[in-house]
């Protein structure tokens, strides 16, 4: 499960002027990089780095560590399960994905919507507990290049503010809400690159104690 991590901090340490580190296909299958993270609310700005590894359609895998590069926490999608794990307390969360995603990103977002935001992949079949169009609820706008530029649901909305080199892929997106506002910034990315078969094997948890969301709260808080 920790083998993509080496692959992509040598990726960002490689010292290239590029973002996307390998040609854009006509079809994509997985995306993987690194990117780092802001939230901001009225009382306090945090920040963060994680790395990502994304495979179509309703797969994911997300570490995020501080700027020493110590890990905080993972997270893991596969199809209709999501996790919420620690490692360094041995400890994870079975719970709705999108209030897993909550914790990252500080809004209440499907694995789906983070894909179609980051990367433009807006009008691609998706399989979810119910068939229905990637961009459901969305109000978007294009640029002049036809990429999506900017939209919103309900209360929330993101601007892409710049994009990769000449894809639909945000290089920096920005996102608010009436209480919060996040900022991405992806630093390093890799499209279809070879993935571990066993990348999404969830048999490591069988070492690791399930625990409710409260008691995991307490170990993000540093409490226990």
């Amino acid at each position: 499960m920790y083998g993509i991590l080496v692959c992509l901090f040598t990726l960002v340490g490689c010292g290239s002027s590029n973002i996307l580190l390998s040609p854009l296909p006509d079809n994509i299958k997985s995306i993987e990089g690194y990117a780092s993270i802001k939230i901001s609310s009225k009382d306090r700005t945090a920040r963060s780095k994680f790395t990502f590894l994304f495979r179509l359609p309703d797969q994911g895998w997300i570490e995020v560590c501080n700027f020493l590069g110590t890990t905080l926490y993972q997270i893991v999608i596969d199809g209709e399960e999501a996790y919420f794990v620690i490692p360094s307390k041995k400890a994870y969360w079975h719970g709705p994905e999108e209030e897993i995603i909550d914790v990252f990103l500080g809004f209440q977002l499907s694995l789906n919507d983070i894909i179609s935001l980051l990367f433009g992949l807006w009008d691609r079949p998706v399989v979810t507990k119910e068939i229905r169009p990637a961009d459901t609820g969305w109000r978007l706008d294009k640029d002049r290049k036809g990429r999506i530029a900017a939209g919103r649901r309900e209360k929330f909305s993101f601007q892409v503010e710049k994009f990769i080199e000449k894809t639909a892929f945000a290089l920096v997106l920005n996102y608010k809400h009436p209480y919060r506002q996040g900022q991405i910034r992806v630093l390093r990315m890799n499209v279809n690159s070879p993935i571990r078969p066993d990348i999404f094997d969830k048999t490591f948890l069988k070492r690791f104690q399930q625990k409710t969301w409260f008691e995991i709260q307490g170990m993000l808080n540093g409490d226990r």
